[in-house]
This record gives structure tokens, sequence and C-alpha cells, in this order.
């Protein structure tokens, strides 16, 4: 065999490109704020989670404050310099993704320093992240943190959540943070100096420092606050709110304008200059965003989307905030982001916006920042948009993931990937030549996203655009890609378990079908087969098929038609079946690309093929030791085959848990007349062409073959490498070392040749799906040798307000993988030999009495004097005789010593709870042999112990088994309660149980476990305290829930909890589930006032129904009218004629609608005949087509002719009913006889054309006769 870098020369002649690093795709950015990503010229990062993702694309210019634009040649100045080499002279406009900053904690913001690299207070530290335990890190471009502080956490004396941070422009030595609590800490660098100002619980969301003024921020809040203060960072003055001004939605964006010359177009603002602040909500309703001056005076309102359509459900929109510089001009602009994200922009010389882009479909858009020429986008599509604002065009659109569990090739348009993983939703890249390095400008198809993550991926072998997919909860279904439309089709019935695999093939049967059934159905099923193509799936240890068109079907088990067709006696040819133990659990399925041949792999190791339509046992494979991971046909064979068919090889590959790929080669065993014999016995194989090893022995969970040369193929384990093999010798050419986690596909790229794409579905410190070309990775059995990166130890920046007890937040950890799990538990350092041991299994049942426990077993007292103390209740003295005894009142003996006066010994504290021990020469230990009263004080010093050394939880048990209330009192007094304690405290005394109910409510709430402090509020008596903690935190529908079920009706809480929660209902635009509420309280009257508001047929209807409950006959008759009017137009007046005869004051319409049906159905009569070129009379064509032209189907569905009937019926109100009827009909007729002959034309005459119409026509002689009758006589 020979070396692996002689078969990478040997294999291609090409050298390998130099200066290609592998592209790594980034994880997608946070959700729904807008400082969870930031921008300076040379880089901009975001955050992702619980990792920084920095990013340094292509630059074109830099405007950094305080750099020398021409002649930037120092050191340092650029962080590109610093940062690990990458395809630099590339043209590739990918950009590097440096992720890192892995910790336990999310990151919650980040910013900036906007000076140039050589003036940064801190040496090559541009950026300052916070997170949700209350830390503030600095960080350097080689990723390492370089200093921090965590004053927001000892100010709150516990782990906060830093919601905000801004690094200043105006003075770069300091940066602002602020925390939900509401406290802003100014940290100045230079002097490190930190200083804390409390504002109270603001709930803030966004903070800006201004760049025109020192000592000046602005921050809004979730209440739609925003408050402009003065804090002196390095001085002694407190800080103090200037000016406060409000939105009516929340605040998500702060924003201070660069410059100071902004024009916001006003006729009150053309002479006036300074700072302008800019600030967006997000909001059911139309936001805007709004501009103001340092002073607080309005400078101008922009309306960021346009109306919503008339009747849609409220969608809440995310107006992000950027200040961008046009590259061209170097004017500034004001750039946001509309409803299904568009990106808008304002400028100083107009009012009206410009649209700017909408790669963004459909999808919020949550971050916006600038980057040299380059505007970058996140939103809730997991996709980043690079647009070039200098050439307006897109620069790329880089797709994200979060952990990949499955890829598929499509079999039609070689292009394409399917690619599904952790976050749930399925995307369809198109890697075209190249790609991505280039032609990346195409975004991906992405799917709705799905409640589980994505497993398994199919293409439909015929349609380019289906694709199927099984979740982890079970779910099938299929995605269907077409533009603008991510909707999936998911089916009714569900795997019981993981879908490992999906497939498509044809349907299959059983052969015990009943004839008689099947002869009345054979021709059904076999159109329907040749038709139809069936989804197959394995999981839950089974195999399924389902047809996609019929979703609402039941799944087939295809595993029970297998052992129908191949009993276990006749399943095994050529060995004993009495010695196989058949395991019928199912790990993957894989149809021949012919879909002659069916292959299922087994847990213990089995590979069997089967061929349809009855799965008749052909081959069956034993040759891997454990379960199988993946099976794969080559498909160049199949294609072979079409061309030639005297190609016979049919290769063949398995992967397995036993750590190695097996192929196989079936040339001579896929005989034709073998295959169709469905009476020959099965052919076992017990040996592979080759056997595919990895070095160091972890599974292997999937393989591809080339598209490109059928003698390659890959391999991906759990030892976080990919492998490339050549088949011809069975050994491995390349390997890749880049992954920092498990891998769990790969697949050859479909248009590159030397390209390959492997993906883990973990993401820790990588980018989950790598682009790797092999020629660059000579196999090796061990990872090259790395520099270590020089470890950084951050300085700890101490606060001043205690002592700093935990001083190195970035403890070094262990990760330890634990079995079935997808991710890794970190621990600290201290506790990795507690870890081992859970790791190994070891547990030990520990006892309530550890204090004595060691005395029992090992006691400095002889054993004689533990036997006469037990038998004669005697303690010998020291250093006298056994008989020196001393008499105990009640009767009984004690010892003399010290103890003997009733007061115990102390007790030697250890870590172990099993070894502690107690010193002295005492026999209380044991007292647990004695009588009751010598148990009581044994169990109180052990009661005493576990409070020593804090483990009230089980004194508590003891003093519960003891009767003893004053201990569990100490314990809530000492603030020690926990769940345990409560319980204990049930069996103690009602008071008891009252007092450490409230304890541990109290202590919930500090941990904002709402429902749970509720509960323990309302065991201790406190309903109405119970109810307001639930109201008060907006869980509203559980505080009615415990009123209806704890206080009577009518109870002034009851209206107050009610009236609270309809507040916020209706402030969220929830109106129908507002008026439900009303009705809950019989206020039938405010829920009519609330669904007027919603102008919709539904609510029209509703309305009828609640005025006539309220008595309101005129909104009555106005959503009648509404409705009806509504209704008729869209021809439904079957509908209509149905609420006016529900409701006696409707009555009055009942002549329009009858007259409006009338003629809708004669228009729709004349224009058929006339289309069907039917001859008329002359004397009555005239009329006809005036009636055609002026009141055919679309002219009465014309919303000017609505509006003219809508003023005459509202005039008509005002009237009686008789006089209403008559101008109804009037005013209806006068509009049919439009044409001037007829409008002065003799009545008569026009009853008698109304009669020829309807000799044939009852129906509508007799509406007409109703309608008309005011008229005509």
């Amino acid at each position: 065999m020979e070396s692996s870098v002689g078969e990478v020369e040997a294999l291609d002649s090409t050298p390998a490109v130099e200066g290609h690093s592998p592209v790594k795709f980034p994880p997608p950015a946070l959700w729904y704020k807008t400082n969870a990503t930031a921008a300076r010229d040379d880089m901009w990062a975001y955050i992702s989670g619980q990792v920084i993702v920095l990013v340094v694309p292509k630059l074109t210019h830099t405007r950094t404050v305080g750099t020398d634009v021409e002649g930037n040649n120092g050191e340092g100045l650029s962080p590109i310099n610093s940062l690990p080499a990458g395809d630099k002279d590339s043209d590739s406009v990918w950009p590097e993704f440096y992720i890192f900053g892995y910790q336990r904690e999310n990151y919650s913001c980040l910013s900036f320093c906007q000076s140039g690299f050589q003036y940064l207070p801190v040496k090559g530290a541009p950026l300052v992240t916070a997170c949700k335990e209350g830390y503030v890190r600095v960080w350097n471009v080689q990723q390492n943190c370089v200093m921090y502080h965590d004053v927001h956490k000892i100010a709150n004396n516990k782990n906060v959540n830093v919601v905000c941070v801004d690094w200043s422009v105006r003075n770069p030595s300091v940066i602002y943070s602020m925390d939900e609590e509401g406290c802003l800490v100014s940290w100045h660098i230079r002097k490190g100096k930190l200083k804390i100002n409390s504002f109270g619980k603001i709930n803030p969301t966004s903070l800006h420092a201004c760049p025109h003024e020192d000592n000046i921020v602005a921050f809004g809040t979730k209440g739609g606050n925003i408050f402009i203060a003065e804090v002196d960072a390095a001085g002694k003055n407190n800080a103090k709110i200037l000016h406060k001004v409000r939105h009516d939605e929340e605040v998500v964006g702060t924003l201070w304008c660069p410059t100071q010359e902004w024009n916001s177009n006003r006729s009150d603002s053309k002479n006036k200059s300074g700072a302008i602040l800019a600030s967006s909500v997000q909001s059911v309703k139309p936001p805007t965003i709004r501009l103001w001056s340092k002073n607080a005076e309005d400078r101008g309102i922009y309306q960021v989307w346009e109306k919503e359509k008339h009747g849609s459900k409220p969608f809440r929109n995310f107006s992000s905030l950027l200040w961008a510089t046009d590259p061209n001009s170097g004017s500034s602009f004001l750039l946001t982001s509309a409803k299904h994200g568009q990106i808008i922009s304002y400028s100083s010389d107009s009012l009206l916006p410009e649209f700017v882009h909408d790669v963004h479909q459909h999808s919020s858009i949550f971050g916006l920042v600038q980057c040299g020429d380059i505007l970058w986008s996140t939103s809730f599509e997991p996709v980043i948009v690079g647009w070039n604002l200098r050439t307006m065009k897109v620069s790329c659109v880089i797709p994200t993931f979060k952990g990949v569990c499955a890829i598929s090739s499509s079999p039609s348009v070689e292009s394409l990937l399917a690619v599904g993983g952790n976050d749930a939703c399925v995307r369809a890249v198109n890697f075209v030549s190249d790609y991505p390095r280039k032609n990346s400008v195409g975004p991906p198809v992405v799917s709705a996203r799905m409640r589980s993550k994505i497993m398994a991926l199919a293409w439909h072998p015929e349609k380019d655009n289906l694709i199927g997919f099984g979740t982890d909860d079970g779910v099938l279904g299929v995605f269907e890609l077409c533009e603008n439309r991510r909707h999936t089709t998911c089916f009714d019935r569900r795997v019981g378990g993981i879908v490992y695999a999906v497939d498509w093939g044809p349907p299959t049967r059983s052969k015990s079908l009943n004839m008689e059934q099947a002869s009345s159905t054979k021709e059904k099923e076999d159109t329907e087969r040749k038709s139809s193509v069936f989804l197959y799936a394995c999981g839950g240890n089974c195999v399924y098929m389902i047809n996609p068109s019929k979703p609402s079907n039941p799944l087939v088990s295809v595993s029970k038609i297998i052992d129908i067709t191949n009993p276990q006696s006749a399943r095994f040819s050529g060995v004993d079946s009495t010695s196989v133990t058949v395991a019928c659990k199912a790990s993957d399925i894989r149809w021949s690309p012919d879909f002659t041949v069916f292959a299922v792999g087994y847990n213990d190791g089995r590979v069997e093929l089967y061929t349809p339509p009855f799965m008749q046992l052909k081959i069956w494979i034993k040759c891997h030791g454990r379960a199988i991971q993946f099976l794969s046909w080559r498909p160049f064979d199949f294609i072979q085959k079409k061309l030639s068919p005297s190609h016979k090889q049919v290769w063949f590959a398995s992967t397995s848990n036993d750590a190695t790929a097996r192929l196989f080669n079936f040339e001579g065993l896929f005989d034709e007349s073998f295959m169709a014999d469905d009476t020959a016995k099965s052919k076992l194989l017990i040996s592979s062409a080759a056997t595919l090893r990895i070095p160091n022995g972890e599974r292997i969970i999937s393989c591809a073959w080339s598209p490109h040369d059928p003698e390659l193929i890959l391999t991906v384990s759990y030892d976080k490498t990919g492998i490339v093999w050549n088949i011809a010798t069975g050994t491995p050419i390349a390997r890749y070392f880049g992954h920092d986690s498990r891998l769990v596909a790969g697949v050859f790229h479909p248009t590159h040749k030397y390209s390959i794409i492997t993906a883990s579905d973990e993401l820790i410190e990588d980018g989950s799906v790598h682009v790797w070309d092999y020629r660059n990775c000579p196999f090796q059995q061990s990872p090259p040798s790395a520099t270590k990166a020089e470890k950084v130890k951050p300085f700890y920046v101490e606060s001043g307000l205690q002592p700093a007890v935990e001083k190195e937040p970035m403890e070094s950890v262990v990760e330890v993988e634990l079995k079935n799990a997808s991710s890794h538990v970190r621990t600290t350092s201290d506790t990795k030999s507690t870890t081992k041991k859970k790791k190994r299994g070891q547990s030990k049942a520990r006892t309530l009495l550890p204090a004595t426990s060691s005395m029992f077993t090992n006691s400095k007292n002889s054993f004689e004097s533990e036997i006469r103390y037990l038998v004669d209740g005697v303690v010998p003295d020291a250093g006298s005789n056994a008989d020196s005894v001393t008499q105990v009142p009640n009767g009984n003996k004690v010892e003399k010593s010290k103890e003997a006066s009733g007061t115990t010994s102390d007790c030697e504290n250890s870590d172990n709870d099993e070894d502690d021990a107690v010193t002295g020469e005492s026999m209380f230990h044991l007292g647990l042999l004695g009588d009751f009263t010598q148990c009581v004080n044994t169990m109180k010093v052990e009661c005493e112990s576990h409070a020593n050394r804090g483990n009230w939880e089980k004194g508590c048990l003891l003093a519960t088994w003891m009767g003893d209330a004053e201990f569990v009192e100490k314990c809530v007094r000492e603030g020690q309660v926990t769940e345990t304690v409560v319980l204990c405290a049930k069996t103690l005394g009602k008071q008891v149980f009252i007092t450490a109910c409230e304890a541990y409510a109290e202590k919930l709430l500090l941990q904002e476990d709402i429902s749970k402090a509720a509960t323990y509020l309302f065991m201790a008596g406190q309903r109405e305290k119970a109810i307001q903690v639930l109201a008060d935190n907006k869980l509203y529908r559980d505080a009615v829930a415990l009123i209806k079920m704890s206080m009577s009706k009518g109870h002034k809480i009851h209206i107050d909890t009610v009236k609270k929660w309809l507040t916020q209902l209706i402030q969220n635009g929830s109106l129908e589930e507002a008026a439900k509420v009303y009705c809950s309280i019989g206020l039938y009257g405010d829920a009519l006032a609330v669904i007027e508001k919603r102008g919709t047929p539904a609510v029209w209807k509703t309305g009828m129904y609640l005025a006539s409950k309220c008595g309101d006959i005129r909104k009555m008759q106005l959503f009648g009218l509404e409705y009806c009017v509504d209704s008729m137009m869209k021809g439904n007046h079957k509908e209509a004629k149905e609420a006016v005869n529900t409701y006696e004051d409707l009555k009055w319409l009942l002549p329009f609608v009858l007259t409006h049906e009338a003629v809708f159905h004669l228009s729709n009569k004349l224009r058929d005949a006339k289309s069907c070129g039917e001859d008329v009379s002359v004397s009555d064509s005239k009329f006809k087509e005036a009636l055609i032209t002026q009141m055919d189907v679309e002219t009465l569905k014309n919303s000017d002719s609505a509006t003219k009937i809508k003023e005459t019926i509202l005039v008509a109100l005002a009237q009686n009913r008789t006089d209403a009827e008559v101008i109804l009909t009037r005013t209806l007729v006068l509009m049919i006889l439009d044409d001037p002959e007829y409008k002065t034309g003799d009545i008569a005459d026009f009853s008698k054309v109304l009669g020829k119409w309807f000799d044939n026509e009852p129906y509508f002689q007799s509406a007409y006769v109703m309608a008309f009758n005011d008229i005509i006589t």
C-alpha cells in the first residue's frame, strides 16, 4: 500500500492552490436586539448566543477617528495584520470569520471603539462586550480578553443582565454599560475608575453616548421612554436626567447622528443645528422614527412602513437604525428596516424615503452596520447580507448555520444542496462554481422554522423543487421550493422517535394482501404506483412510508411488510437460522438510484438488501459489529449502466459505530434472474471489498461518494475530522483537522472538483459548516502541531464596592462528553474529580447522621467502656477502674465527665459528610441505642452540626423526625428556606408552615419563578397577594384562574386584575382577545366598542350580535349594513339574507338584498347570452346592453358603487322603516335605469320588459315583485 502523499500525487498532478484557507460559514446573529451588532471601518462583530463572531471584510476606504487615511503605515494600524492569514489577495468578497469567547453564559451586547488602531486606549483591543452574568470585558483582535469588571454583579448583589454597552466616540477612554436593574456604569479605562449611577427599575433597551458633547448619553426603555442624561465618568458629580421624551411603544434603538448639520425638512428647524438623536420602536401599529435635539425638541417624524392591508393580522415590526455615510458623496443618511425585510433610507434633502434593497425576504431585520463601503444586515432569516453602498449592488449573501445535522445533494440540479440542522429550518443553497469564494450573491431558499431540529433530508428524484425531511421529534414533511413561499407541509402522523434517515422510492405492499381486495384495487394501485413516489423514513427503530400527496394518511410500516414477506425461518440462506438473533431495530435506509434495491441497516450491524414491490430479501451482509450509521450507493455506477449496459460494477458503502466504513462491489451478485426470482434464497455476504478504518477508533457517522471522481469517497466521524479515501487502493489521501467539534455530515462540493463540505451539529468556537480543498490537507495520523497563542490573563478592575471574591470569571474548563448527548458539559476545574465519579456512575446513599457516624464505627473510647455504657448505663472515670460510676436522676447511670451535665461536645467539621467525627470522650454517639431522651440529644447535635456546615435541609429533615419546630423556624429566619424546608414545616404546625411558605415565596420572587411563588403564597393563605404577584408580572390568565378558584364572584381584585389585563391587550392590538375578556365579565358594550376598531367582516357579524344584546339598535344597523354590503359585493347573498332575517331591526334591508341579488344573477345571465351570440329583440337590446354595461358583476363590486349605496342608506337611517325602503328601492332602480330613455319612460313598459325576461324565471319574478312593489304600484 502506497503512502498517503504518493496517493495525492498519483490522483492529480495539479499543484495545491496557495493561500486558499478553508471557508467557514458563521453562526446566526442574535434576534430582537439592535446592540447585538457593532462595527468600525475595518471590522464588525455580532453576538451569537455564547460566542462572539468577528468579521473582517474586504476594505475599500477608512473613516475611523484619529487616523491618517493617506499614510497609515505605523505599527498596528490595521488589525488584519494581527489576525491569522487568510485569502487577503483573493478576489473573493467572502469575509473572514473568527469565532471566539465561548462561555457558559450568553452575551447580550457589544460595541467597538471608533478610534484608529494606534490610538486605542487599550493596545490592540477595540471591542467591548457584556453578558447576562454581569461582566463587561474588553477584547483584542487576537480574540483574548485583556481586562474586565463585574461592577453590575456586585452592585446588585446577584447575577444581572447587562443589556446595553457603548464605547464613547467623544472620549475613547470611557465605556458606558447599563443593566436591566437600571444601573449605569461609566468605566474610565485610562484612569481605571468605575462609577455607578442608578436610575431605578426602568428596563433599558438601548444606550448611546453623544459624539459631539462630553458626558451626554441617551438610553431608551421598554416602556417607551427616552432619557437624555449627563454622566460625568471621571468627575465627582452624580448623573442627572436632563430631558425625557416618549414613544408609545418599546424603544429598540437610540442613535446620535454623527454630524450636527442634519436638516429634518421642517419649517421650524431650517436654521437649527446641533446634536440629533434618532429613536425607533417595535410595534403592531405603524411604527415611526423620531428625531430629537439634545434639549428634547421634536426635530422630525419618519413613517417606517406602509398601511397594513384591510383585515390582515397585526404584525409586530422591529425597526432597526443606522446613521450611514454615502461612499460617493460623504454625506450622512438614516437607514431603517421595513416590515418585510426591506431597507429604506432617509436623507436631509427629502421627506420621502428611498428604497435600498429587499434581499431579506419576509424577514425582520435586527442588525444594521456599515463597514467601509459595505452595509451589513442580519435578520430573523438565517443569512447575512452585504450591500455595496457605492455601486448599490449585492456584495454577498452569507448563509448562517447553528449546527447542521443533514446535507443532501439534488439529483437533478447538480449545484443545489439541502441543509438542515439545529435551527429547525431547511435551506436550499446553490453551490455554483467556486461557491462560496465567488458567486455568493444569491440568497438561499429558506423554509419556515419548525419546532424541532432537522435530522434527515432527501431530494425528490424527479421534482427538483421538493425536499423531504424528518425531525428529532418524529415529524415528517416536505418543503417545496417556490419563490416568495416558505411554507412546509408536515404530515399528520408522526414516527415514534427520532427520524434518522429519509429517502424517496416506489411504494411497496405485502404479499398477504387479500386476493379479492387486491383484484378490485389492482388497477387503482398500479396507476398510483406509476404516477407517484413515496417518502420513506427510518425512525423509532422502524421503517415507514407515506404518499406525500396525501399528508393525512396513516404511515405504512415497511418493517412489517419485510417481516411478513421474509419469515425468520426462511430469512437467512446458508446459515442456521436458530443461531441468528434478528434485531429488528432499523437505523438507516437507502434506495438505489434506479429503485431496484432497497437497503436497510440495523442496530446489530446487519445490512439487508430487498427488492420491490414485496420487499423480498436478496442479500444480507454481516460485516459490522455495531449499529449501522449510514448507507450510500455510488451514483456513478447507475449513470454508467444507462450509458453502457456492459457496466456491471455496483459499489455500496456502509459506516458503523465500530469505527469502520465497509465498501462492497456487488458485481455479479445482481444477476437479473436472481433479483427477479422471488423464490430464490437470500445470499449471505460476510466480507467487504475494502475496509476503511480511522486511526483513533471513533465512530464514523456518514460517507459520500465524489460526483467528479468515482474512485474517491469521503468519511466523517466523531473524531472531528473528515477523510478522503481512494477506493482503488483503500488508502486515505487527505484529512481535515479544522473542526473543533464532532462531524455528522459531509459531501463533495457539487461543482468544484477538489472542494469538500463538512458539517458539525455543535457550536463551540467553530463554524458548523466548512468548505475546504483536500489538496491542501494531505493525510496525517495526528493533527499538525500548531503554535499555541500566548494566553493573556485578563486584568481585573476593582470596583471599590467590596472585596472582589471572583476575580477570574474565565476559568479553565474541562469538557465532559455525556453519552447520548449532543452538547458538551463544561465544568470548572475544581469539580473535575466529581464529574469523573458521576461519569463512572459511582453513587452511594448518604446518611443524615454524619457527625456521629465515624465515631460509631471508630470511637476513641474503648470497646469495653462502650459495652458497659450500653449494658449498665455507666461510663468509667478517666484513669480509674470501671466501677466508678455516676447515678442519673431518672435512675440511669451516666458518666462523670464534663459532658455528664447534659451539654454536648463540639463537632469536628469535615469536607466529607460521611467522615465527620466528634472529638472528646463522650458517649453521646451511642444515644441512638439508648432511650428516647438520649436519642433526641444525639439528633439535636446532628442538627446543629448540619447548620454549622450550611446543610439546613438535612437538619430540617431530622427536626421533622423529632417534631422540633424551633429548628425549622431558625432555618427560616436565617433565609435558608427551600422546598424541602417548607415540606418539613407542614408537619410542625400551621404557623410554622405559613412562615416558611411566605419566606420561600419571597425567595422565588427574587429568582423570578413567579408562578411557583404565587402558589406558595396561596398555600400560606395570602390569596390576594398571590394574585397581585401574578398580575404584576403580566400573568393575567393565571391570575384570573386563581381568582375563579379562590374568590367570590365580583371581588374587587378580580375587577382590578381584569382591567389591567384589558389595558395590556388593547395596547398590544389584541382586540379580539380583549372583547372575549369583556364578554366574560358581562360588559358587552365595552366589547362592542373594542371590536368596532377592527373593520373585518367577521367582526361586523359579531358586532351585530353584541349590539342586539346591548340594545343598541343604531350600531346593530350600522354593523348589519357593513356586513350585508360586503357579503353582496362578494356574491354571498345567502349570508346577507340570513343576517337580515335573524334580526328584526334589519328587515328594512331585505328589498335591497333581493334587488341586488336579482340584478347580480340577471347580469350574469345576460352576459352569458351575449357571449354565446344569442339573438335578442331590438326593443330589449338597448336596455339589456345598458344593464350589462352598468350593472355587471365587476361593476357591482366597484368601490364607488358601494360608497354610493352606503351614503344613501345612511340618509335613510334618519327615516322610519317605510321611508327607508322607498329610498333604497328607488335608488337602486334609478341606478338600473341610468339610460335617459328609460329614466323618463313609462314604468308600465319597464314592468312588461321585466315580465318578458322573467317568464321562465319565477325566482327572479318573485324577487322583483317584492322589491319593486312601491315603484310599480
